[in-house]
């Protein structure tokens, strides 16, 4: 029998921009792929590679105990059903619910993946610095209920749960983002006109866009022609987004242009001459850099 690899994800867009190429190298390896997440609107290029789709109800943002227990019970229930060999949990609530889960079932060995610590673990907050108070023991538990090794994208990160003694350093590996295609991310001929300067990325307020918004602002004041552009979803999911109207007023306004999410990436950079990212938040190496870079940015 094919050894059976289970990703469990909670967007099921999140799985196609960040984890698609693992998954295909884990296919091509030979292994039977699949993939737990909730389905909103990339089911046909998951089951287009021929993985098996497992659609679930986990909400990221979901904290009530009642429903919340109750998706840590669907998750056991698809484990025991599928009996996986391995199982990769990407970001925070897939590593507790399916860690779980996983020892439940019994599941072989666990990966877990932390893309960054994300706004919790950088809100200074009453609430996130609480629930980090609430989180450390249970991480610290999860993280010894299965054989498992736990993937870091930020040195930083690491030694940050090392440090306070969530998980021994032998359990962890520190890997420098989750890599890009690059036959598909290359070099194109820029187009003449005024610079285009994009920043790419999910609209939260942690991924810089104020001071991107401000910086665009300077630039006008100085008279300087170029076209700073924002491209990227509102993530309703996150504790923090920027609202729509907000975006739409910025734009109104002309200091920056707003185009939305964009599925064809290295179209998008190819219209740009500079790719920015303000970040503070709690991440890894982000992805859209690593394109950029590919394309000659």
């Amino acid at each position: 029998m094919k050894p059976r690899v289970l990703f469990f994800v909670t967007e099921d867009w999140y799985f196609c921009t960040h984890r698609l190429c693992l998954a295909r190298a884990v296919r091509n390896a030979g292994a039977s792929v699949f993939v737990a997440t909730r389905v909103t609107d990339h089911a046909k290029p998951i089951l287009d590679e021929g993985f098996a789709l497992l659609p679930l109800t986990l909400k990221r943002r979901g904290m009530h105990p009642v429903s919340e227990f109750a998706a840590i019970l669907e998750v056991f229930r698809l484990y025991r059903q599928h009996q996986p060999d391995i199982v990769h949990h990407v970001a925070l609530k897939p590593m507790l619910y399916g860690s779980v889960a996983a020892w439940l079932a019994r599941v072989p060995a666990v990966v877990n993946a932390f893309p960054g610590l994300g706004s919790l673990f950088i809100s200074e907050a009453w609430q996130s610095r609480l629930f980090r108070i609430i989180l450390s023991p249970v991480l610290k538990w999860v993280f010894t209920l299965s054989p498992s090794r736990v993937i870091f994208q930020n040195g930083e990160d690491c030694e940050q749960l090392v440090a306070t003694k969530m998980l021994p350093e032998k359990q962890t590996v520190v890997i420098r983002g989750v890599g890009v295609d690059v036959l598909q991310y290359q070099p194109r001929q820029e187009h003449d006109g005024p610079i285009v300067v994009l920043l790419a990325s999910r609209m939260l307020w942690e991924k810089g866009i104020g001071e991107f918004v401000d910086a665009a602002r300077l630039l006008s004041k100085w008279g300087v022609q170029a076209k700073c552009v924002l491209a990227g979803r509102i993530d309703a999911g996150n504790p923090n987004p920027i609202p729509e109207r907000q975006l739409a007023e910025w734009h109104a306004e002309g200091v920056v242009e707003w185009w939305g999410h964009q599925d064809d990436m290295p179209t998008l950079l190819a219209s740009a001459h500079i790719v920015v990212l303000p970040t503070y938040y709690g991440e890894g190496v982000p992805k859209v850099l690593l394109e950029a870079a590919s394309c000659g940015k």
